[in-house]
């Protein structure tokens, strides 16, 4: 079974409604069409089984081919998983084109790096170990006080943690 979404159900200046269609560009619907149906609802049929052709689900034409071995109710389902599943996808899209917008008109705020001198100091003062749990591996400088909240980049501001104990420490800040 192969369902596609073909687009928007769209309203005419005469208030008519027309679907989208692969084969004929677009289906003007009948006055039986509900757009506020809350199930999928079969506008054009055609195809080799009785579920082939054209149905609505919230607002949306999809195409629906196959599926012989499915009952209604499983159809309908499909249906409204892949209509869900792809406005899903398009509100997560635009969070992200809205978050990449906002990003273009803020100002970055580039956190300036520890300075060299101070993390050689801190590395043998720390002997090159985690000051937690006394790993040598996945080390990382650590602010003890995070630099959003007004610490600095000096040595007695900056530790060693191993990765799982900077984890730890940032999750119960």
């Amino acid at each position: 079974m192969k369902i596609t979404v073909l687009g928007r159900i769209t309203q005419k200046p005469d208030g008519g409604w027309q679907a989208p269609s692969m084969i004929f560009g677009s289906i003007n619907l009948d006055a039986s069409y509900d757009p506020s149906a809350t199930e999928p609802t079969r506008l054009y049929g055609g195809g080799s089984f009785p579920t082939d052709g054209v149905w609505a689900y919230r607002g949306m034409a999809v195409s629906v081919k196959g599926g012989s071995e499915l009952s209604l109710e499983e159809i309908k389902l499909k249906i409204k998983h892949v209509v869900l599943r792809h406005d899903k996808g398009f509100a997560r899209m635009r969070q992200e084109v809205e978050a990449f917008e906002n990003l273009e008109h803020t100002d970055v705020a580039r956190r300036e790096r520890i300075p060299h001198s101070v993390r050689l100091f801190v590395w043998q003062r720390d002997q090159g170990k985690c000051v937690k749990c006394g790993n040598s591996e996945k080390l990382e400088f650590d602010h003890v006080i995070p630099v959003v909240k007004g610490g600095s980049n000096t040595e007695r501001n900056i530790q060693l943690l191993c990765e799982q104990c900077n984890r730890s420490k940032g999750a119960s800040i």
